[in-house]
């Protein structure tokens, strides 16, 4: 019995006669036995501990850090759960590691997008393209030499190709157009833009002027806002392009449809911006013209 229950027993023993009595003693020491007997009932069992000689060592070196971690915690499950191999290349899921970047891996995107120009019925085949675009403009936008070897590689009749495929000019407004579609034509886009920006794009581009200039009448107010400023940009730089076939392909926007929808942005455009870049490219077409006719 520990020392409160003794002292709590005692002075409960005390309060029915004197300490010095001897009837008190033997009551007292019955009742202590009875007492005893309670508190038995309610104690927890003992357990067994085992031998020391058959505990083995959980902590191989108390330096380890690794060693105190959780028994149930299995750092190879986790990343197999996760997509991720055991080995150190973890490059299969973007969880665990980026693509690398690479010759090889930009051959690869290019080749998956120049193989799904043919397949326009699954959107399997969208997705995987849009996921092409994405990993290559985010490739061109950490290295610049990135761009120059993706047009190199033949990117930019590629990415025409691609935008020509698409089934938006079929469409009579972007409203009807798939979703998938239309960020698909917004990517590719946006990485025909970066390309150009590049020290080799323009005049790669302009290799491809007539192509080029009929694609982009073809998504100019067909396919979102977004599309359309795009379109806009793209031309704005090929225009502005300090060499001579600047002034030639300007020359062919300026006979193309594209004029007449500039117009119509100034109007129905909800971005000042946009409105902005329009009023900047009919400018831009208007003073190579003039320079093309009036040669100094």
């Amino acid at each position: 019995m520990s020392c409160p229950d003794v002292y709590i027993f005692n002075r409960i023993t005390n309060l029915d006669s004197p300490r010095s009595s001897s009837t008190s003693i033997k009551r007292r020491t019955c009742a202590y036995k009875k007492w005893k007997a309670v508190l038995a009932q309610f104690s927890p069992p003992r357990l067994a501990l085992p031998l020391l000689s058959n505990l083995k060592p959980s902590i191989s070196s108390p330096n380890r850090a690794s060693a105190i971690s959780s028994p149930s915690f299995n750092s190879t499950n986790f990343l197999v759960d996760h997509g991720c191999n055991k080995d150190s290349t973890l490059n299969e899921s973007p969880l665990c590691n980026s693509h690398p970047v690479g010759d090889g891996n930009v051959q690869e995107l290019l080749r998956t997008l120049a193989l799904s120009i043919t397949y326009s019925h699954a959107e399997i085949q969208s997705k995987e393209r849009a996921s092409a675009l994405s990993s290559l403009y985010s490739m061109c936008i950490s290295s610049p030499g990135i761009a120059d070897l993706c047009i190199s590689e033949g990117a930019v009749e590629i990415l025409l190709g691609l935008l020509n495929s698409r089934p938006d000019s079929q469409s009579s407004s972007s409203v009807e157009m798939p979703a998938l579609v239309r960020h698909e034509t917004e990517k590719a886009l946006l990485l025909l833009q970066l390309l150009i920006s590049s020290s080799d794009g323009c005049p790669n581009v302009f290799n491809h002027s007539s192509l080029l200039i009929s694609t982009l009448q073809k998504k100019l107010l067909r396919v979102s806002d977004t599309s359309t400023e795009l379109v806009i940009t793209i031309l704005i730089k090929l225009c502005r392009h300090p060499s001579a076939t600047a002034f030639n392909f300007s020359h062919a926007v300026s006979e193309t449809a594209i004029s007449g929808k500039l117009v119509v942005v100034l109007q129905v455009a909800p971005k000042q911006s946009i409105k902005q870049k329009a009023a900047t490219l009919l400018r831009i077409v208007a003073e190579k013209n003039v320079e093309l006719d009036h040669p100094s």
